[in-house]
C-alpha cells in the first residue's frame, strides 16, 4: 500500500463545528499499520469424492489493531467449498469469512471445508488450494507487508478406483 502524506496548508481545519489548529507543513498521522500473517494447514494427500477440513490462521504482527478483515480461500477447478468458518464468532459463509476485529499480537482461527469434485473416475492429480486475508470492503489494508497475507499448497487427489 502507498502511504499518502496530507500537508496542512491552512492555519485552522473546521470539521464538525469544532476547530482544528496546526502549524504549516505538520504532516497529517496515518494510523498504524497492522502486519498480517496467514497460514494454512491441512491433508496433502485426499480422495475424490470426500469432504477435507483446512486450517487458516491469521496472526496480527502490529504494531496496529486490524479491522475489516476478510478470509477467504479457494483451489481449482477439483474443488468446491463446503463451508467457511471464524472461530471467533465473526460472520462467515462458503465464500469466507469476517472475522471481528484483531488487536497486535492476537489470532483468529477459520476452518475452510472443501469437497473434492470433477475427476474421471481412478483419475489421481494434483492439485492447489489457497486462501488470503484482505480488507472486506474490497479496499487495500493498512498492511506494510502484503507479501504474507496469501498461502498456498499442492494437494494429490486420488482417484476413486473402478473395482
Amino acid at each position: 500500500m502507498q502511504h499518502r502524506v496530507m500537508r496542512m496548508t491552512l492555519a485552522s481545519v473546521i470539521l464538525a463545528g469544532l476547530s482544528l489548529t496546526s502549524a504549516p507543513g505538520i504532516a497529517a498521522q496515518e494510523p498504524p499499520s497492522a502486519d498480517l500473517a496467514l497460514s494454512m494447514t491441512g491433508p496433502t494427500r485426499i480422495k475424490s469424492t470426500d469432504d477435507f477440513a483446512y486450517t487458516i490462521t491469521v496472526t496480527n504482527l502490529g504494531p496496529g489493531p486490524a479491522t475489516d478483515l476478510h478470509i477467504s480461500g479457494g483451489g481449482g477447478d477439483w474443488f468446491n467449498a463446503v463451508s467457511m468458518r471464524c472461530h471467533d464468532n465473526g460472520s462467515s459463509n462458503t465464500a469466507g469469512c469476517d472475522p471481528n476485529d484483531l488487536p497486535s499480537g492476537s489470532s483468529v482461527t477459520a476452518t475452510y471445508t472443501v469437497n473434492v469434485c470433477c475427476l474421471v473416475r481412478h483419475e489421481d492429480r494434483h492439485a492447489w488450494l489457497d486462501a488470503r486475508v484482505g480488507d472486506r470492503f474490497g479496499g487495500e489494508i493498512n498492511d506494510p507487508n502484503l507479501a504474507n497475507n496469501y498461502a498456498s499448497f499442492d494437494v494429490f487427489i486420488i482417484g476413486k478406483r473402478v473395482r
